[in-house]
């Protein structure tokens, strides 16, 4: 396996042994709170950064969509926020070639070049749209919303529509305040992550299909699987709890370590799980049934997977990529500073980062291709 940086070898073959410095290609971003999609086939990256002006004085997120691993940007835009402080509310389809953005009173729908293709007004005054996604075709989006800011009581409320002239295919009530959702197009559900647990809804007209309790859930995360769903939440006692979820019942639980946010991604059979802290306080990765085959405590720590299962292992500034299960290490090199978070798919790595090895957010995203 050999390193490309920014689509020119460098270096030649990585070795297990050593490490070795890579020059990845750089894109400069807005320091934020940064949330990164990678294609599938490698071939662009979007990132959305929820940030402050302060030349304006206002807070907005800022979204670049580039060409990967050359780092060419495609586009860059600004929109206003509701605050410098929320997460990122955005979906692509698998390719990112479209981009739903959200976190405001509404949804938009651009092209990965930056033409719109949809405006959504939710039509709710005193609501903040908090979750989204995409379908994988692009032509439909599932948005959720926190009613009643306003008012002061909070709950939650899915609406699914047809794109790309909008139209209102179903809407349901969820209870609690939203914190998230995730679209299983295999089996048909829209999973919502509340603050009293996970509620499954069917995918084309929005009737319940199962609710299962989880008590002081502050923040949750999710991927669909299958036909069910892996969830990471953190209960009141601030330690990760982390799932696989299928038909209402649990096929495995455990619990890991004390988190701030929880980052989750795996492969499409979930057979490897990847789980990270927000803040890189520490990084798991799991194996089949919930096993524990690599752990990292301290900062920064992060890991990510592709499809096939290869890991991206963060410790420190040293990055490697390990074979499925984090066996044996393809390559490794060291990274220009920390590491916030790290992606790997269609043969390229793409890690949201700051040459500031104290910075709590990240400023750039480094990119490489890995070639076999």
């Amino acid at each position: 396996m050999a390193l490309v940086a920014g689509g020119v070898a460098a270096w030649g073959a990585a070795g297990a042994s050593g490490v070795r410095g890579v020059a990845p290609a750089t894109v400069s971003l807005p320091p934020g709170v940064t949330e990164l999609v990678l294609a599938e086939d490698g071939s662009r990256a979007a990132a959305v950064t929820v940030t402050f002006d302060r030349q304006r004085g206002l807070p907005e997120r800022a979204v670049v969509v580039v060409e990967a691993p050359a780092g060419r940007v495609l586009w860059r835009a600004n929109l206003p926020a509701v605050s410098c402080c929320d997460f990122p509310v955005f979906s692509t389809t698998p390719d990112v070639r479209q981009l739903a953005l959200g976190g405001a009173r509404g949804v938009e729908v651009f092209r990965s070049d930056g033409v719109r293709v949809a405006s959504l007004d939710l039509g709710q005054v005193g609501s903040l749209n908090s979750a989204l996604q995409l379908w994988s075709d692009g032509r439909g989006l599932v948005a959720g919303q926190v009613r009643g800011l306003v008012a002061g009581q909070v709950d939650g409320e899915l609406k699914a529509f047809a794109l790309p002239a909008p139209r209102l295919l179903w809407q349901a009530a969820v209870g609690s305040a939203l914190l998230g959702l995730v679209l299983n197009e295999a089996s048909g559900e829209v999973l919502s992550l509340t603050a009293e647990g996970f509620v499954a809804l069917e995918g084309r007209r929005g009737t319940l299909r199962y609710r299962v309790r989880a008590r002081g859930v502050p923040v949750a995360a999710a991927f669909a699987t299958g036909r069910g769903f892996v969830v990471a939440w953190k209960g009141a006692d601030e330690v990760l709890g982390v799932g696989f979820l299928e038909g209402g019942s649990w096929r495995w639980q455990r619990r890991l370590g004390r988190v701030t946010v929880p980052l989750l991604e795996g492969d499409p059979s979930a057979r490897w799980v990847a789980v990270s802290d927000f803040l890189g306080h520490a990084a798991w990765l799991l194996g089949a049934g919930g096993r524990l085959l690599w752990s990292a405590d301290g900062t920064p720590a992060a890991v990510g997977l592709d499809r096939q299962g290869l890991a991206a292992l963060v410790t420190k500034d040293v990055l490697e990529v390990r074979a499925p299960g984090a066996g044996a290490v393809r390559w490794r090199t060291r990274l220009p500073g920390r590491a916030h978070l790290v992606r790997l798919s269609g043969g390229v790595l793409a890690v949201l980062g700051s040459q500031d090895m104290q910075a709590v957010l990240p400023d750039r995203m480094w990119l490489w291709r890995v070639s076999r």
